[in-house]
């Protein structure tokens, strides 16, 4: 009995030998993709809290604030069915910086939670329940950011900048399709973790 398990023991540090490059491969990739993240979520956060700002202080007809709280700048009309920003008071430009904060937010911690995710594969953690959370949390800002357009709109209306009215696009969609598999996927994988667990308790 003693022989059998020496032998696997020998089995299992002779697999984690062969695998160890596979991890290391891994771990340096992630650690990069997290350092990507990290600048991407730093340059979304310094954009959009610029447009926050910047958005009540200017008051002109080359920035253009078009439906779901988008901001576009140039010369000409536009997307389809924005309007110019000097047709707002400041009362208006201020409800809608506080809407394109509330836009960018869900975006912003589906980011850092990415983030999150690859640095924990960085240091090895790889399908732990850590992990997993961290991928249900990406699902669910996924599905809040889909809700966004609708609160939006909600808030709008009463403060008299409604120019959406088909507030609901395939972009919404698509995140919220997205949000619900990463949900499910987390799921999974806590399940596989309990199992796993169950196992090891057993043995």
């Amino acid at each position: 009995m003693v022989q059998v398990l020496e032998m696997a023991r020998f089995a299992g540090d002779a697999s984690a030998d062969v695998e160890q490059p596979r991890y290391r491969r891994l771990r340096r990739q992630s650690r990069l993709l997290s350092m990507a993240i990290s600048v991407l979520g730093i340059v979304y956060v310094a954009f959009n809290a610029g447009l926050v700002i910047v958005t009540p202080l200017i008051n002109g007809d080359l920035v253009h604030m078009g439906p779901g709280a988008h901001a576009s700048i140039g010369l000409g009309a536009g997307l389809p069915g924005s309007v110019t920003l000097s047709s707002f008071s400041l009362a208006q430009r201020l409800a809608f910086a506080l809407l394109m904060a509330l836009r960018a937010v869900p975006i912003g911690a589906m980011l850092s939670n990415l983030r999150a995710l690859f640095r924990l594969y960085a240091a090895g953690t790889v399908f732990a329940r850590e992990n997993a959370l961290r991928i249900k949390r990406m699902g669910l800002w996924l599905i809040l950011f889909a809700a966004t357009p609708f609160l939006i709109h909600e808030i709008s209306v009463p403060l008299g900048n409604n120019f959406d009215g088909e507030w609901f696009h395939m972009e919404e969609v698509y995140a919220l399709v997205a949000g619900a598999i990463l949900y499910v996927i987390a799921q999974a994988m806590e399940v596989g973790h309990e199992i796993e667990q169950e196992r090891d308790e057993f043995v």
